[in-house]
């Protein structure tokens, strides 16, 4: 057992078969992808709770805001969010389990979920009012931090570009 030196490896130490090093690195991005869209999943599901018990705890002119058919709008289109979000991991993951390739489906779900777990903590900001925006409120910190998911393991621009690429591809090869 001696130390390697700079230009020296030993086989033990090589991931994958030599020369493929690339594909065996894009490999852990898909799984990246849905770890990182699964935390903003999460978040949102969080932010969405607090909306809802405040939306049924906050009064305005009487009754509370979540009698008001805006704010019933928001919280359904969450909901919507959260559903889809959901689906989106599950079978990716699914696949994945069954050994299925993901590279169209973590890219899809890393490109849609980023932006709707922005989405759904922002409008759960909106719902919280000023409140929302206050150290007071978990919903801030989330906000902040769901932000990076359109940016790790692949901007969204990425995302376009390696979905788009691949349902070309899959649609030529179908002839």
């Amino acid at each position: 057992m001696g130390t390697c030196r700079m230009g020296e490896r030993e086989e033990k130490d090589q991931l994958g078969p030599e020369g493929e090093g690339f594909m065996v690195l894009m490999k852990n991005f898909e799984i990246e992808r849905l770890m990182l869209v699964s935390m903003g999943i999460g978040m949102a599901k969080a932010a969405f709770d607090d909306a809802v018990n405040y939306a049924n705890e906050r009064e305005q002119f009487g009754q509370p805001i979540g009698k008001f058919q805006l704010i019933q709008e928001k919280i359904t289109d969450m909901a919507i969010k959260i559903e889809n979000m959901q689906n989106m991991v599950l079978k990716a993951a699914w696949k994945k389990q069954n050994g299925e390739s993901v590279q169209l489906d973590s890219a899809l779900a890393k490109r849609y979920c980023a932006q709707a777990s922005f989405e759904v903590i922002d409008e759960a900001m909106q719902i919280m009012g000023g409140l929302g925006y206050t150290q007071e409120c978990r919903i801030s910190r989330m906000w902040r931090d769901v932000r990076h998911l359109r940016i790790a393991g692949g901007t969204d621009e990425i995302m376009v570009h390696i979905a788009g690429r691949k349902i070309l591809k899959d649609y030529k090869a179908r002839g």
